[in-house]
């Protein structure tokens, strides 16, 4: 039974790795935290320049961008067209219809613009996460170390020079650490724990308070049985998130290998008063 729940908490670790690439790959420029009456409004003021300008193209991928937040992809996608015929080299425009095809599930589609997008500007670090992306969903692992290892290259090659250039440097560097993890997780879906623990550790290096690194190096190290390392792993993450049920279900899976069965048990129902939804059934299993 407890292997059953291994795999089932694998799945949060990748979904927990997917969700922080998306709200870095998936955001749309300007106006990713609106609502949805926001929205709305920002379509009705793009109908407003359209009209009074036909040859707006930043216009049309406004509109086209306030469409996909709504989940209105098709539509959104006609904005997109419309943006790129006026200007065939807006990068921003091939990426948001990127975005949407991916989200219709045209992965091929998608993956024409990246390419374009890279063919204009090689820099485009977004163009190299969603190609990354893509190759994950189609469980290419080998191709999505590939894209990833350009953008990590690219991020790493950010001069800095006043200080707007080093807050932004800054801001690239936390990203950086977030690269570094994702790397890692795939290299552990490929079963390369050394590697993606080499991943971790570079994300920690950066950033050592980034609690996520170490919750996901804790699996590689748990596939070693470097149980006494993977232990330390997830104390740490817990003494910079206390309030993150997963990490007290990974300690305690940790604590059931060594037979510490009752401090297995003080974990997994500190994850349940954390409503982690895996907890419950760990708690009636091993602890009644």
């Amino acid at each position: 039974m407890k292997k059953i729940y291994i795999i089932l908490l694998l799945s949060c670790v990748m979904i927990l790795s997917w969700c922080d690439l998306l709200w870095s790959k998936w955001e749309i420029k300007n106006i990713s935290n609106t609502t949805e009456t926001d929205y709305r409004s920002i379509i009705q003021n793009s109908d407003k320049i359209i009209e009074s300008n036909p040859n707006s193209f930043e216009s049309y991928n406004t509109r086209g961008a306030a469409k996909y937040w709504l989940k209105d992809y098709i539509n959104a996608i006609e904005d997109y067209n419309k943006a790129i015929e006026l200007n065939t080299n807006y990068t921003d425009a091939y990426y948001n219809r990127a975005l949407a095809k991916t989200d219709l599930e045209k992965y091929q589609e998608a993956i024409v613009d990246y390419n374009k997008i890279i063919e204009i500007d090689p820099n485009y670090i977004n163009a190299y996460i969603g190609k990354w992306w893509i190759e994950y969903i189609l469980k290419d692992y080998t191709g999505a170390i590939k894209y990833y290892n350009q953008a990590i290259e690219l991020s790493t090659n950010y001069e800095t020079g006043t200080i707007q250039d080093i807050n932004k440097w800054v801001e690239k560097k936390l990203k950086y650490a977030n690269a570094y993890k994702n790397r890692g997780f795939v290299k552990s879906q490929l079963k390369d724990y050394r590697g993606a623990i080499e991943d971790y550790n570079k994300s920690i290096d950066i950033n050592p308070n980034y609690p996520d690194a170490y919750i996901n190096r804790w699996l590689a190290k748990y596939n070693l049985k470097d149980n006494e390392a993977a232990l330390q792993d997830c104390n740490k993450a817990i003494e910079l998130d206390p309030n993150y049920g997963l990490s007290y279900i990974y300690r305690g899976l940790i604590k059931m290998e060594i037979n510490q069965i009752n401090e297995a048990c003080i974990d997994f129902k500190r994850a349940l008063e954390l409503n982690d939804p895996d907890a419950a059934q760990l708690v009636q299993d091993y602890c009644n």
